[in-house]
C-alpha cells in the first residue's frame, strides 16, 4: 500500500534507493571499494532519512539500520540530525567517514601511514561499539584489498577468531602492502589545506 499523498511509484523508488545503496556498498572482484568508497547518492541518503518518519515501521527501522551502515553515524531517528549532518560531509568518500567515526573513537586513523592505519584499524576491531568496529572493518577492506568477512555484530569470541586472522595476515602481509603502497598517508582536509 502507497502512503497518502506519496504517488504510486513510492514503494519502487524505495526499492530503486536500496538497490543502489547495496550497490554503493559492494567491492569489485579485486577487493577494492568502486562506489563504496564515493558513497551512495545523495538522493538515496535523502530517500533514507525521509524514510525515518514514514508511517511503516519496517521502513522506518530499514533506513535508520541502512544510514547507521553506510555513514557509521546513529542518530537515531531524527531527521534534522542527519540532515546536518549528511549537508556537512556530502562532499566527503565514505573512507572519511569511516575515519571519523574511530577519531571520535579515540584511534588515531585520520592523517597516519599505513604501517600505523592498519594496527589502529585492526585493534578497533575489539572495540565496544559495533560502529566503530564497522568504520574499522570497511577501512581495512579498502586499504588492504582482503575482502574476508568480519562479523561486527557477532560475541566477542566469535569477533576474536576473526581478529585472529586478521592480525596474522597482517603480520605475513603487512610489509609488501606498506611497500607496494603508492600513498603510505592517508589524505585528509589537513593535508589538503596545507597543500594549498
Amino acid at each position: 500500500m502507497t502512503p497518502p499523498g506519496m504517488g504510486m511509484n513510492f514503494g519502487a523508488m524505495v526499492q530503486r534507493a536500496i538497490r543502489n545503496i547495496e550497490s554503493a556498498t559492494s567491492y569489485n572482484k579485486r577487493g577494492r571499494p568502486d562506489k563504496a568508497a564515493k558513497g551512495p547518492s545523495e538522493k538515496d541518503i535523502l530517500m533514507l532519512v525521509k524514510l525515518l518518519d514514514s508511517s511503516i515501521p519496517v521502513w522506518r527501522e530499514r533506513a535508520h539500520a541502512d544510514l547507521v551502515a553506510l555513514t557509521w553515524r546513529d542518530f537515531g531517528y531524527e531527521k534534522e540530525k542527519w540532515l546536518g549532518w549528511f549537508e556537512a560531509n556530502k562532499n566527503r568518500t565514505r573512507l572519511d567517514w569511516a575515519s571519523d567515526t574511530l577519531r571520535d573513537a579515540k584511534y588515531d586513523a585520520s592523517v597516519v601511514p599505513i604501517e600505523r592505519l592498519m594496527p589502529e584499524c585492526l585493534r578497533a576491531l575489539s572495540d565496544g561499539n559495533p560502529i566503530a568496529r564497522a568504520a574499522a572493518y570497511f577501512l581495512l577492506r579498502a586499504h588492504t584489498g582482503r575482502n574476508i568477512p568480519f562479523p561486527v555484530r557477532a560475541s566477542a569470541e566469535t569477533r576474536a577468531k576473526h581478529l585472529a586472522g586478521w592480525i596474522k595476515w597482517w603480520r605475513d602481509n603487512g610489509a609488501e602492502l606498506i611497500k607496494k603502497s603508492k600513498c603510505k598517508t592517508i589524505p585528509s582536509e589537513a593535508n589538503s589545506a596545507e597543500a594549498k
